[in-house]
């Protein structure tokens, strides 16, 4: 069974159709990059996913159990919606930190709203509070942060209150952690943190991440499936390995080259490669761990007699797999 399933998803503002019927599958223990150019609906999506918009069309379920279905009102009341908001996580991209509580109260803030609710509350104060006080340390002691527990955040760097947030995301136990732009208002070195944070976060505790992020430096560093948007519809999915190595849809391609920094065209396969010599077109080449070891470059001279220009060679990590590729250029 799935961890989580939403099935025909729609959202319209006003006369605009944000969401058109999406479909998405996330299993135990994923991290799913969701990434699109602005305007896709990535967010909208986000959003919808834990009721924080509400899906005009369609069905959420977690665990089998049904969460939201547009067609039962039975299943939209707003106090059932509060309860069902507990499965997920969401860390924002602006932090919503509250500048008048500490870092420690930020944390515990999710909890205490939470117990509130709970009958007998008032006669168990003391103690809600000193447990809830207990958890919030460990959760800040796990992002690095045990000794600004008392501080407000103006008193933080971005990356530090960026992990304040996190550790109030998790403050609930939720089972999938929602993540908007997560990284995207941090430099690159701190973005590099936050990333190595959520990736132990995904693998030490087995909590399913959905990123939101239009940066496949992102999707290539932490996540294992990515769902590829484009005017409100997933125009592909798969993973990550798969979607780098041979993205199908035009939307993935013009991604991926806008990550490489080169304004180059994919080669599918010898044929289309020689069609791109012949037009004198770069060819970016994508080695599996294989081919890695097969003497490309010589073969291709041999078979084309054509002189090749290296412009480019690297190997990245891409959802855990070693993936080489050239950009190469033919005269």
């Amino acid at each position: 069974m799935a961890l989580l399933e939403a099935s025909g998803i729609g959202k319209n503002f006003g006369e605009t159709k944000v969401l058109k019927d999406i479909s998405l599958t996330l299993e135990q223990g994923e991290a799913l990059a969701i990434i699109g150019s602005s305007g896709s609906g990535k967010t909208t999506l986000l959003r919808c996913l834990n009721f924080l918009e509400r899906p005009d069309t369609g069905v959420i379920r977690v665990n089998g159990e049904t969460m939201w279905d547009a067609a039962d009102p039975a299943t939209q009341r707003e106090s059932e919606v509060r309860k069902k908001r507990l499965h997920f996580g969401l860390v924002f991209q602006s932090f919503n930190l509250f500048p008048q509580y500490t870092a420690l109260e930020n944390v515990m803030l999710a909890g205490e709203l939470l117990a509130r609710e709970q009958p007998g509350y008032k006669a168990d104060k003391k103690a809600v509070h000193a447990r809830l006080e207990a958890q919030a340390r460990e959760l800040l002691a796990q992002m690095g942060l045990s000794e600004r527990a008392g501080h407000y955040p103006h008193q933080l760097s971005g990356g530090q209150q960026q992990r304040v947030a996190i550790a109030r995301a998790l403050a609930t136990s939720p089972k999938i952690l929602l993540c908007d732009e997560a990284t995207s208002a941090l430099d690159p070195q701190t973005t590099a943190s936050i990333l190595e944070l959520l990736q132990e976060i995904n693998r030490k505790f087995n909590i399913t991440i959905v990123i939101i992020t239009h940066q496949m430096s992102v999707v290539r560093k932490i996540c294992s499936h990515v769902a590829i948007m484009k005017s409100g519809e997933i125009v592909e999915t798969g993973s990550v390995s798969e979607i780098f190595s041979h993205p199908k849809s035009d939307v993935a391609r013009e991604l991926i080259r806008k990550d490489e920094g080169d304004d180059i065209s994919r080669a599918e396969s010898s044929g289309n490669t020689k069609d791109l010599i012949q037009s004198g077109r770069k060819v970016r080449i994508v080695f599996s761990e294989n081919s890695a070891f097969q003497p490309v470059i010589a073969n291709m001279i041999l078979k084309f007699r054509e002189p090749v220009n290296i412009l480019r060679a690297d190997t990245r990590n891409i959802g855990g797999v070693a993936k080489g590729e050239m950009i190469l250029e033919f005269a």
